[in-house]
Protein backbone atom coordinates (compact mmCIF):
# COMPACT_ATOMS: atom_id res chain seq x y z
CA UNK A 1 0.00 0.00 0.00
CA UNK A 2 2.77 2.40 0.94
CA UNK A 3 4.65 1.50 -2.21
CA UNK A 4 1.63 2.30 -4.36
CA UNK A 5 1.20 5.71 -2.74
CA UNK A 6 4.88 6.50 -3.32
CA UNK A 7 4.54 5.57 -7.00
CA UNK A 8 1.44 7.72 -7.39
CA UNK A 9 3.23 10.63 -5.70
CA UNK A 10 6.26 10.16 -7.97
CA UNK A 11 4.05 10.15 -11.08
CA UNK A 12 2.23 13.30 -9.96
CA UNK A 13 5.50 15.10 -9.22
CA UNK A 14 6.91 13.99 -12.58
CA UNK A 15 3.86 15.29 -14.43
CA UNK A 16 4.03 18.59 -12.58
CA UNK A 17 7.71 18.87 -13.51
CA UNK A 18 6.92 18.24 -17.18
CA UNK A 19 4.15 20.83 -17.05
CA UNK A 20 6.54 23.39 -15.54
CA UNK A 21 9.22 22.68 -18.15
CA UNK A 22 6.68 22.89 -20.99
CA UNK A 23 5.36 26.21 -19.67
CA UNK A 24 8.88 27.60 -19.38
CA UNK A 25 9.83 26.51 -22.90
CA UNK A 26 6.60 27.95 -24.28
CA UNK A 27 7.40 31.29 -22.66
CA UNK A 28 11.11 31.29 -23.50
CA UNK A 29 10.80 30.37 -27.18
CA UNK A 30 7.41 32.02 -27.88
CA UNK A 31 5.45 28.89 -28.70
CA UNK A 32 3.04 29.61 -30.42
CA UNK A 33 4.75 32.47 -32.23
CA UNK A 34 1.80 34.85 -32.63
CA UNK A 35 1.36 35.57 -28.93
CA UNK A 36 3.06 38.33 -26.93
CA UNK A 37 5.53 37.33 -24.27
CA UNK A 38 4.61 40.10 -21.81
CA UNK A 39 1.36 41.86 -21.05
CA UNK A 40 0.22 44.65 -18.75
CA UNK A 41 -2.30 44.76 -15.92
CA UNK A 42 -3.64 47.91 -14.24
CA UNK A 43 -3.15 47.75 -10.47
CA UNK A 44 -4.62 50.20 -7.98
CA UNK A 45 -2.77 50.21 -4.66
CA UNK A 46 -4.08 51.61 -1.41
CA UNK A 47 -2.89 52.27 2.13
CA UNK A 48 -5.01 51.21 5.10
CA UNK A 49 -4.30 53.82 7.81
CA UNK A 50 -5.43 52.87 11.33
CA UNK A 51 -6.52 55.96 13.25
CA UNK A 52 -6.50 56.55 17.00
CA UNK A 53 -10.30 56.50 17.24
CA UNK A 54 -10.39 52.87 16.02
CA UNK A 55 -11.46 53.65 12.47
CA UNK A 56 -9.52 52.85 9.33
CA UNK A 57 -8.92 55.36 6.55
CA UNK A 58 -8.16 54.10 3.05
CA UNK A 59 -5.87 56.18 0.84
CA UNK A 60 -6.12 55.02 -2.79
CA UNK A 61 -3.26 55.59 -5.21
CA UNK A 62 -3.53 56.22 -8.95
CA UNK A 63 -3.74 53.05 -11.08
CA UNK A 64 -0.38 51.94 -12.47
CA UNK A 65 0.40 49.54 -15.33
CA UNK A 66 2.42 46.51 -14.19
CA UNK A 67 4.21 44.22 -16.63
CA UNK A 68 3.49 40.51 -16.27
CA UNK A 69 4.07 37.28 -18.17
Amino acid sequence: MKRLLLRILAVILGLLGLLYIGDYLSFRYRIPGHRDQFGTVNVQSYYAIHEKNGKTEYDYQDPQAETCT
